[in-house]
C-alpha cells in the first residue's frame, strides 16, 4: 500500500468543494492521476475504511473524505462507525 498516495488523494479531495464534485461525478477517473494500487482505488470508492484505516491511512482523513463525499454529510457517520468496527 501506498499510505502516502492513498492520503493524499483524501486529503486533496476532502478540502475542496470542487474535487469532492469532480470525484462524485467520476471517482475511477478523478482517482486515475493518484499512484494507487487497484486495490487502493477499489478501498477509497467502496468506502472500505476499515481495511485503509487497517493498512495506515489516518483515521481523521477517512473522516473528512467520508463526510465529504457520502449523501448526508455528517448524518451518515454512524455508517462511517459500522464500517470501521466490522
Amino acid at each position: 500500500m501506498s499510505i502516502h498516495a492513498v492520503e493524499r488523494a483524501l486529503y486533496e479531495t476532502s478540502y475542496n468543494p470542487e474535487a469532492i464534485e469532480r470525484y462524485l461525478a467520476d471517482p475511477k477517473g478523478y482517482l486515475a492521476h493518484y499512484k494507487l494500487t487497484d486495490e487502493e482505488r477499489r478501498q477509497i470508492i467502496e468506502g472500505d475504511v476499515k481495511a485503509l484505516g487497517d493498512k495506515g491511512a489516518s483515521h481523521m482523513l477517512l473522516m473528512m473524505f467520508w463526510v465529504g463525499t457520502h449523501e448526508g454529510g455528517l448524518a451518515s457517520m454512524p455508517e462511517y462507525v459500522r464500517r470501521l468496527n466490522t
